[in-house]
């Protein structure tokens, strides 16, 4: 479910307001590791 909530809040669909308490600590871990491989990536 993290990951459906991680791609929803990518796209502009909803905040990490709207994710639930039970999956807001593995999505937030999602957005800093998908935040940080974009970094890198537009480095290259």
């Amino acid at each position: 479910m993290a990951k459906i909530y991680y791609r929803r809040i990518v796209s502009g669909d909803i905040t990490i307001e709207d994710v639930p308490g039970r999956y807001c600590e593995e999505v937030r871990a999602l957005l800093q590791v998908g935040s940080s491989k974009s970094f890198y990536e537009k480095r290259s």
